[in-house]
């Protein structure tokens, strides 16, 4: 994980810094967004593995699967991304490509993502009431939050805002019950 996000961030900032340059910060997060679903489609990952499958068929099929009409320079630039990706065999890290620029977006708005894992699914009145309580933990920032159902943690919530981590998992008190237990 910590290596894809290193190999991930030098295309996701190039990306973000020609985006907020041009002012198309949304239209990026649109595209990186489709090209990070089609690139962790199966039969496309076979192939971006596959070394019989030229780089131009390879960036002509991806093109070909998003299948929408974009602006003659913003599909230039789009191609050169998918073709630089391609030829340092890259592609398979759109999805944190994705996830970095999405970062790095939030942020200039002066917003952070928290990412809280939980044991139950949790309604958007409970996130956002959850997300009020632990924001001072994370330096008072607007934090946008996205549920991830862990049932490992057996009840609670664990919060990760970049690399900060909250743990209030019924899993995380009894492991330092062990711990304590065992000293």
């Amino acid at each position: 994980m910590a290596e894809s996000i290193t190999i991930a961030r030098p295309y996701a900032q190039a990306i973000y810094d020609i985006a907020k340059e041009k002012g198309k910060e949304k239209e990026w997060i649109k595209y990186l967004e489709k090209l990070s679903a089609i690139v962790q489609n199966a039969d496309v990952l076979r192939a971006i593995k596959n070394p019989l499958v030229s780089k131009k068929e390879m960036v002509g099929l991806i093109f070909d699967i998003l299948n929408e009409k974009i602006e003659k320079n913003f599909a230039l630039t789009v191609e050169n991304l998918l073709f630089l990706m391609a030829e340092n065999v890259r592609l398979e890290f759109l999805p944190e490509v994705f996830a970095l620029f999405r970062q790095y977006v939030a942020e200039a708005a002066g917003e952070k993502e928290a990412v809280i894992y939980s044991a139950f699914p949790l309604d958007d009145k409970q996130v956002a009431a959850l997300l009020k309580e632990v924001a001072p933990h994370f330096g008072n920032v607007h934090l946008t939050g996205r549920v991830v159902v862990d049932e490992s943690l057996i009840g609670g919530v664990r919060v990760c805002v970049g690399d900060k981590v909250l743990d209030m998992s019924v899993r995380s008190q009894l492991d330092q019950m062990a711990v304590a237990l065992s000293n």
